[in-house]
C-alpha cells in the first residue's frame, strides 16, 4: 500500500545583527516541509515486454508573516530567501527469472519549491539491476542535496512581503518506479521517497531593517574638523587685528 507523509515546522522569529552592515538588524523565519511518498510497486509480466511504470505524488504549503515596511527600529531595506533540502530513494528489486537476459528497475525523483521571489526544481534517478536468474536487491536511501541560491529582493520585488498578512510557500515531491524485464519471468520494483530538510534547514525568510545611524560617518567627521580648524584660525586672526 502507498503512503503519502507530511510534517511541517516553524522556527522561532529572531533578530540578529547582519554580518555584512553593522547598520541593519536581520528577522529571519525558517519553516520546514516533510514530505513522504511511498513505497510504490511496479510489476512486469516478463516476455521482454515494455516497463511496468507506476507514479505518485504529494505536496504541501506553509505560511510566512509578512512584515512592516518601516518600525521604530529601521526601513525595510532588502528581503533574503533561502533554500535548502535533502531527496532520498530507495529501489528494491526482485526477479524471478530462470531462462533470461535479466532485468533493472529505475527510481525517478522530481522536487519543487516556489515562493515569491524564488523557484526551484530538481530531478534525479538511479538504478538497480538483476542478473540473469532469481534475485532480490535493494539500493538506498540515496540522498541528493537540494539547495538554491539566496535570493535577494529590494524595492518593489519586497511588495508582496509588505503588510499584516501572510507569503504562502509551496513544496512538492513526486517519484516514479519502473521495472523493465529482459527475459521471460516477473519482475518487480519498489520504491519510495522523502523530501525532508534537516532542522535548521527548509525555506528560509529574511527581513532585512537598515537601522538609523546616530554615529557620524567619517567622512562628516572629517568635514567638522575642517571647519573647527577654520573658525579657530579666524578668531586668532581677530584677535591680533584688535590687539
Amino acid at each position: 500500500m502507498s503512503q503519502i507523509g507530511l510534517l511541517t515546522g516553524v522556527s522561532v522569529l529572531l533578530p540578529a545583527a547582519h554580518p555584512a552592515n553593522a547598520g541593519t538588524i536581520d528577522f529571519t523565519q525558517t519553516k520546514f516541509v516533510n514530505l513522504n511518498v511511498g513505497p510504490i510497486t511496479a510489476n512486469s509480466p516478463g516476455n521482454a515486454t515494455a516497463p511496468s511504470t507506476v507514479s505518485i505524488n504529494a505536496s504541501a504549503t506553509v505560511n510566512f508573516a509578512q512584515t512592516l515596511n518601516a518600525t521604530s527600529f529601521g526601513t525595510l531595506s532588502a528581503v533574503e530567501i533561502g533554500f535548502n533540502s535533502i531527496l532520498a530513494g530507495s529501489l528494491t528489486l526482485s526477479a524471478d527469472e530462470n531462462t533470461n537476459n535479466g532485468s533493472f528497475g529505475t527510481w525517478k525523483g522530481h522536487v519543487g519549491a516556489s515562493i515569491p521571489g524564488l523557484i526551484f526544481s530538481d530531478s534525479q534517478s538511479f538504478s538497480v539491476n538483476c542478473a540473469a536468474n532469481s534475485c532480490t536487491t535493494t539500493f538506498g536511501p540515496v540522498t541528493f542535496p537540494e539547495d538554491a541560491t539566496t535570493q535577494i529582493l529590494t524595492g518593489a520585488a519586497m511588495a508582496p512581503y509588505v503588510g499584516a498578512g501572510n507569503v504562502t510557500a509551496s513544496e512538492l515531491l513526486s517519484i516514479v518506479i519502473s521495472a523493465n524485464n529482459l527475459g521471460a519471468g516477473g519482475v518487480q520494483a519498489s520504491g519510495s521517497g522523502t523530501f525532508d530538510p534537516p532542522p535548521p534547514e527548509g525555506i528560509t525568510v529574511t527581513y532585512v531593517y537598515t537601522t538609523p545611524s546616530t554615529t557620524p560617518e567619517p567622512g562628516t567627521l572629517a568635514l567638522l574638523g575642517m571647519g573647527a580648524a577654520v573658525g579657530l584660525g579666524f578668531a586668532r586672526r581677530r584677535l591680533k587685528q584688535d590687539g
